[in-house]
C-alpha cells in the first residue's frame, strides 16, 4: 500500500495539491474515461446483437426496408459519386485503326506507298464498345496532292472492317456517335514520292544568248517560273523574280506529299530586302555570283556560290550548293 501511496504524495506535491485532493481528481477522471467509452460502444453493440438473432451477415441500416442486395447496390453508388475516381464506370469508346495503327497512339500517321505507286490499299478499322455502330456518321475528306483536283468528302459505312484504296495526299477520317455523344478522328498522309506539277516538266537548253557579263546582269531581270530539283524531295515548282536593285523574291505555292514547299527549300518565301543576288563573272558564257538566303524565323542569312549560270532567250538555268555542301540545287525557268 505504501508502494501506490508514494507516486501520489510526489505527483501532489509537483501540482502543489494535498494528496486526497489530487487522489480525488484522478478518481473522477477514471470515471468519465469509463462513461463516455461505454456510450460510444453501446449502439454498435445493439446492432450486432440484433444482426446476430436475425441470422444476417450483413445487415442493412435499420427500417430501411432494402433488401441486402439493394443496400449493398446503394452504397456503392454513393461510394461512386463521392469518389469518381475510384472503380470509375466503363462508358461507350471509339477508336479509329488504319493500317494496324490506332488513333491512341497517333492522331495523323503517313503511309508510304509501294515504287512510286499513286495510292495504297489498307484495311480501316472503327473499334467500339457501347456503343450502336450502324447508327454512327463515317466520313472522309480527302485533299488530294495533285492540286488540279478537287477536295472529296464522303461518307462511309459505318462497318467495323472495310479495306479502302487511299490516293496520293491527305485523308481525314471522323467518327461522330451523337447517340453516346461520341466522336473520333485521325489523319492519313499517303505519299507517293513522286512530283505533281512538275511531272512531264520539260526544259531543254538552247544556244546562250548573253555573251557578257552586262549582257547577263540585265538579261536575269525579270519574273521567271519552272522547276527545282534536289536531292531530298521530288522536283516542285518555283517562281523567282530577279529584280534590278540586286534583291530578289523566290516562292513556291506547291504542297508536295504534305509538305508546303519553300521555293529555294532553304529560308523563306516571304518578301526581305535581305534577299539579294549578285552575278559576278561570266566564262565560256556561262556566269556564276553570289545568291543570300534570308531565314526569317532566326532573322539571319546565307550566302552561296551562284554557278552555271545560263540565260537561252526566255530560258534560264542555274545551280547552287547550300553551304558550299548540300546540294546541289538545279533550277530550270521559263520567263512570264
Amino acid at each position: 500500500m505504501e508502494k501506490i501511496k508514494q507516486p501520489i504524495r510526489k505527483a501532489a506535491n509537483h501540482l502543489n495539491m494535498p494528496p486526497k485532493v489530487f487522489a480525488f481528481v484522478c478518481f473522477a477522471l477514471i470515471i468519465l474515461a469509463v462513461a463516455g467509452l461505454y456510450a460510444v460502444l453501446k449502439p454498435h453493440a445493439q446492432n450486432s446483437n440484433i444482426a446476430a438473432e436475425a441470422g444476417v451477415k450483413n445487415a442493412p441500416a435499420l427500417n430501411s426496408g432494402k433488401t441486402d442486395n439493394e443496400e449493398n447496390s446503394a452504397v456503392t453508388e454513393e461510394y461512386h459519386s463521392q469518389d469518381p475516381n475510384s472503380e470509375p464506370k466503363d462508358g461507350p469508346t471509339l477508336e479509329i485503326k488504319v493500317n494496324g495503327t490506332s488513333n491512341k497512339n497517333f492522331t495523323s500517321l503517313m503511309i508510304r506507298t509501294d515504287n512510286g505507286q499513286s495510292s495504297k490499299t489498307v484495311p480501316v478499322q472503327i473499334i467500339s464498345s457501347g456503343i450502336e455502330l450502324e447508327g454512327c456518321k463515317v466520313t472522309q475528306k480527302t485533299d488530294f496532292d495533285n492540286d488540279s483536283l478537287p477536295v472529296r468528302t464522303q461518307e462511309l459505312k459505318a462497318v467495323a472492317t472495310q479495306t479502302l484504296t487511299l490516293e496520293d495526299g491527305l485523308h481525314s477520317f471522323s467518327v461522330n456517335c451523337k447517340k453516346e455523344g461520341v466522336t473520333s478522328s485521325m489523319d492519313i498522309l499517303i505519299a507517293d514520292g513522286q512530283p505533281e506539277r512538275c511531272k512531264g516538266f520539260g526544259f531543254s537548253e538552247s544556244a546562250v544568248t548573253a555573251h557578257s557579263l552586262q549582257d547577263l546582269q540585265s538579261g536575269i531581270v525579270g519574273t521567271w517560273k519552272g522547276c527545282v530539283a534536289q536531292p531530298w524531295l521530288p522536283t516542285y515548282e518555283v517562281t523567282m523574280v530577279f529584280k534590278a536593285d540586286g534583291t530578289y523574291d523566290s516562292y513556291s505555292n506547291e504542297k508536295l506529299d504534305g509538305q508546303d514547299m519553300i521555293g529555294l527549300y532553304y529560308g523563306t518565301d516571304n518578301n526581305n530586302p535581305a534577299k539579294k543576288y549578285q552575278l559576278t563573272g561570266l566564262s565560256n558564257d556561262i556566269g556564276s555570283g553570289r545568291l543570300t538566303i534570308y531565314f526569317e524565323n532566326s532573322n539571319t542569312t546565307v550566302t552561296n556560290d551562284l554557278q552555271n549560270v545560263k540565260l537561252m532567250g526566255n530560258k534560264l538555268s542555274f545551280s547552287f550548293n547550300h553551304l558550299g555542301q548540300y546540294g546541289p540545287l538545279s533550277f530550270q525557268l521559263n520567263r512570264q
